[in-house]
C-alpha cells in the first residue's frame, strides 16, 4: 500500500504559487486579464501633424522605447489644408490613428475623434496640468478629446530701429500708446504712406491673423462673444469700442489711419521695414527669425506682451496645437497612451518646443520658462489666455472680413457691422445643430 505524499510547507507555497502563475497566463492568453498579451504586441499607429519630423522625433522614440513593438509613423502634412485632408481622410477610411488638433477645431472636428478612455487623463487632470483656455478648448460634454503640446498667444513684435528713430524708449501696453506710437513711427509723402505705423486695421487679405486679433480686442474690451447661455453675443458698448480700435488704423477717414489691404502682408512688410509694430504669434516670430537668420532681411525685432484694454484685467489669445485619437484608430488606448505622454513628459514637451521655437503648455514648463529672453513675452501670456468656440474658424474668418470691410469702406456703422456679423456667426452654429 502506498504512502500519500506530504510536502512541506515551503513546498505548498511554491507549488500554490506556480499554479497561480499558470491560471493568470492562461487567462492573459486568452485575452481576459491585460499582461504579456497586450505588452507583447507589435503594430504602427499613424500620426499626422504639420510639424517637421525632427520636432517629434524625441518623443516618438521616447515613447516607443517605453512600449516595445509599438511603433509610430509620423507624417507631416501640409498646415494650408490639413483640416480638409484630415476630414476627406476619414470619410474615405485612409485616415490617421493619432493626430495633430488645433485648438479651434474640436466643435467642428469632434464627430471623427475618440475621447478619453477611462484612465488616461481626466478633465480634472487637464486643468491641473495646464493653462484655463486648454479645458475650454479640449473639453467637451466633460470628456477630454486631446492634450496640448503647446500654447502661442498674440504678442507685440516691434522694429526696434524705428522705435528708436521715433524716440520710443518702450513699448506701448495699452491701445491709446499702442496708437500714439504708430503715429510716431508712420512716414508720409505726398499724403501717401511710405511707411506704416502697424499692421492692424485690415482683413485676413492683408492680415491673415485678423479676425484673432479682432476677437482679442472684443475679449480685452468685456464683450463675451459666447455668453452664459450658449449663445452668441457681440452686443455692447465694449464690442464697438474694440472694433474701432482695430478699423481705425485702415480707415482713411480716421487720423491714425496707416494701414490697407492693398500694402501686401503683414509680415513681410514688416520685414523689409515697411511696417513698425504688428501683432502676431510666436510661430510667426520664428519664421521670420529664419528668414533674417538666412540673410534675406535685416531687422533689429523687439518683443513685448501685447497691449491691453485694463492692466488690471489682462487678457491674451491663444493658438496652439495638441494630440489627438481618430474614431477609426486601431487601438484607441495605445494612441491615447501617446497622446497623454506627448503633452505631459516634461523632457518630450520642453525639447518639442526648443524644436519648433513655441511656447510649452506644461505649467511646470511655463513657470520655468516664463523669463526666456526670445519666448518670454508670449509665455507669460498663456496663463491669461482665452478664446471662444468658434463653429467654424475659416467661415468666421470671412464673415469678421465682410465687418471689417463694411466699416473700413464706411459702407456700414461700426454697431450695425457688428450686428451683422453676430447673426451670421449665430447661423453658423444653427447649422451645425
Amino acid at each position: 500500500m502506498s504512502m500519500p505524499l506530504r510536502f512541506t510547507k515551503q513546498q505548498m507555497i511554491i507549488l500554490g504559487v506556480a499554479g497561480l502563475l499558470v491560471i493568470s497566463f492562461i487567462l492573459i492568453f486568452a485575452g481576459i486579464l491585460p499582461g504579456l498579451r497586450q505588452r507583447g504586441k507589435s503594430e504602427t499607429l499613424t500620426f499626422w501633424g504639420t510639424d517637421p519630423a525632427s520636432a517629434w522625433s524625441y518623443t516618438i522614440s521616447s515613447f516607443t522605447r517605453l512600449h516595445p513593438g509599438v511603433k509610430i509613423n509620423y507624417v507631416q502634412v501640409n498646415p494650408v489644408n490639413f483640416q480638409t485632408t484630415l476630414i476627406n481622410a476619414m470619410a474615405a477610411g485612409t485616415g490617421p490613428d493619432i493626430t495633430a488638433l488645433n485648438n479651434k477645431w474640436l466643435y467642428q472636428m469632434r464627430g471623427i475623434l475618440t475621447p478619453a478612455p477611462t484612465g488616461t487623463v481626466s478633465v480634472v487632470q487637464l486643468a491641473s496640468l495646464f493653462p484655463q483656455t486648454v479645458s475650454n478648448d479640449f473639453v467637451y460634454n466633460s470628456q477630454v478629446y486631446a492634450v496640448p503640446t503647446s500654447l502661442d498667444t498674440l504678442a507685440l513684435i516691434y522694429n526696434q530701429s524705428l522705435f528708436n528713430q521715433a524716440g520710443i524708449a518702450l513699448p506701448p501696453k495699452t491701445w491709446p500708446a499702442f496708437a500714439a506710437d504708430a503715429m510716431k513711427i508712420r512716414a508720409l509723402s505726398g499724403g501717401r504712406i511710405i511707411r506704416a505705423g502697424t499692421a492692424l486695421g485690415g482683413t485676413s487679405k492683408s492680415i491673415p491673423d485678423s479676425s484673432d486679433i479682432v476677437s482679442l480686442l472684443m475679449e480685452q474690451y468685456g464683450t463675451p462673444m459666447i455668453d452664459n447661455s450658449g449663445s452668441v453675443n457681440f452686443s455692447g458698448p465694449g464690442a464697438v469700442q474694440a472694433v474701432n480700435v482695430y478699423t481705425q488704423f485702415a480707415n482713411p477717414q480716421n487720423r491714425y489711419y496707416t494701414w490697407n489691404d492693398g500694402m501686401g502682408n503683414d509680415l513681410s512688410a514688416f520685414l523689409n521695414g515697411k511696417v513698425g509694430m504688428v501683432v502676431a504669434y510666436a510661430a510667426d516670430l520664428a519664421n521670420m527669425e529664419a528668414e533674417i537668420s538666412s540673410g534675406t532681411y535685416n531687422v533689429n525685432i523687439g518683443v513685448a506682451p501685447v497691449p491691453q484694454a485694463d492692466l488690471n484685467n489682462l487678457v491674451n489669445f491663444p493658438n496652439y496645437w495638441g494630440v489627438a485619437v481618430t474614431r477609426t484608430a486601431i487601438d484607441p488606448q495605445t494612441a491615447w497612451e501617446f497622446a497623454v505622454f506627448a503633452g505631459t513628459d516634461a523632457a518630450s514637451a520642453q525639447n518639442y518646443s526648443a524644436q519648433t521655437s513655441i511656447p510649452p503648455a506644461l505649467r511646470t514648463l511655463i513657470a520655468q520658462d516664463s523669463n526666456s529672453q526670445t519666448l518670454g513675452s508670449f509665455i507669460s501670456q498663456s496663463l491669461t489666455a482665452q478664446d471662444w468656440t468658434e463653429p467654424n474658424p475659416a467661415a468666421v474668418s470671412d464673415i469678421f472680413d465682410g465687418m471689417i470691410q463694411s466699416i473700413t469702406s464706411n459702407q456700414s456703422d461700426i454697431g450695425s457691422a457688428i450686428s451683422q456679423a453676430q447673426a451670421a456667426v449665430a447661423s453658423l452654429f444653427q447649422s451645425r445643430s
